[in-house]
């Protein structure tokens, strides 16, 4: 999950914090139980504010069960796909955001 704009107070299964723009995390359930896949967790999102709009972003999927090699925003699958694509964007090649095409990014951009 990741918060685009404003920020987000969230709840999971009682543990209780506040999400700003531009903060990211996963949340992933730690179950040895044979049926894990059906275990279910509720997690329970508001807005800050009623004053401002929050935007964010949810993806989920199946564990992939694969190695990672993680540095920052990169995630891949061994130090080597890693340092490749950490040249490659020092080189440029995954392109810019501009603030006119995304003005959202701006406060991203403007946290220290």
């Amino acid at each position: 999950m990741c918060v685009i704009s404003g920020a987000l107070h969230v709840d999971v299964a009682g543990s209780q914090r506040q999400w700003q723009a531009g903060d990211a995390v996963a949340v992933g359930v730690l179950d040895d139980a044979p049926d894990a896949c059906f275990t279910l967790v509720t997690l329970v999102m508001r807005a800050a504010s009623a004053d401002v709009d929050t935007h964010f972003v949810v993806l989920s999927g199946p564990a992939l069960n694969e190695p990672i090699a993680k540095h920052g925003p990169f995630v891949m699958n061994s130090i080597e796909q890693l340092n490749d694509r950490i040249s490659a964007y020092q080189r440029g090649e995954f392109g810019e955001l501009d603030d006119d095409t995304f003005p959202q990014l701006r406060a991203c951009r403007a946290s220290p």
